[in-house]
């Protein structure tokens, strides 16, 4: 079933986020997002058959920088271009993240920290306020599409969400083709997302072909829907919110260490 191989994955409702007015911080990190040119990509909404997404990855192949699938029978090419102008991404800025300014990286350790002590670019994502360990999740379900627990924030995702907090430039549609390439490249074990995107792409090529994209779709296939993604709304995001503050609760002692610069938090286990 493809459902068994889907990485859940986060849709935002952005005209619900961007209505919270009792939380700043948590308002602020949602705006930034859609600063950065991901709002069409992160809200799209759509809803996808499993044997039409299992087909997808079942038929896509790599063909120079293009991506070849078998939809309904019909062979459909999703190019960059296309991918970059179905989801209005920006074209323009960094691809690797590891160019972010290191000042600036520096800076978002202080911002980043749920205390008055700088964290670490990697580590227990509960030392960051709750928006970012929020933000965190996202990026790590939605963009970057990594299975698992995300307890833990990376080099990368640090990086990505400095990237985003201060409005650097970022190619995202060069960033999340790459991705999606890497999900149908058969010699890596990439996990699977990008459901609902890849529901709009297939559409828009079927749009402009004049194709029926389900017409081999049997009666027992509308039963079989892709479990809905995690929706950020004002609902949701207050539900993390609890959530996390009874993390906070939690007895744990982050280890001060000093160095020449400042003090941060060690992200070894608690003792």
């Amino acid at each position: 079933m493809a459902s068994a191989f889907i990485t859940n994955s986060y849709q935002i409702n952005f005209e619900s986020v961007l209505m919270i007015h009792d939380n700043e911080g948590m308002l602020n990190m949602f705006k930034a997002l859609e600063a950065s040119g991901l709002r069409q990509f992160l809200g799209c909404e759509s809803t996808l058959y499993e044997a039409v997404l299992g087909h997808f990855f079942e038929t896509a192949l790599l063909q120079d920088e293009d991506i070849t699938c078998a939809i309904s029978g019909k062979f459909l090419t999703i190019s960059p271009s296309l991918f970059t102008t179905v989801f209005a991404l920006p074209s323009d800025g960094i691809t690797n993240f590891s160019e972010v300014p290191k000042d600036i990286v520096y800076d978002a350790r202080s911002l980043f920290s749920h205390k008055a002590w700088q964290i670490e670019v990697h580590g227990k994502k509960k030392f960051m306020k709750h928006e970012f360990r929020l933000l965190n999740d996202i990026l790590a379900k939605a963009i970057t599409v990594k299975a698992g627990f995300f307890d833990s924030v990376t080099v990368e995702r640090f990086q990505m969400m400095t990237a985003i907090q201060y409005g650097l430039k970022v190619n995202w549609g060069k960033v999340l083709f790459d991705v999606l390439k890497d999900m149908v490249d058969r010699t890596q074990k990439k996990a699977k997302g990008f459901a609902a995107q890849i529901d709009m792409m297939t559409s828009a090529v079927n749009t402009k072909l004049s194709i029926d994209r389900y017409d081999d779709v049997t009666s027992a296939d509308i039963c079989k829907w892709i479990p809905r993604q995690d929706l950020s709304t004002v609902r949701n995001c207050s539900f993390f919110f609890f959530k996390e503050r009874s993390v906070d609760r939690k007895d744990f002692r982050p280890k001060r260490k000093v160095d020449s610069n400042s003090i941060v938090y060690s992200f070894g286990k608690d003792r």
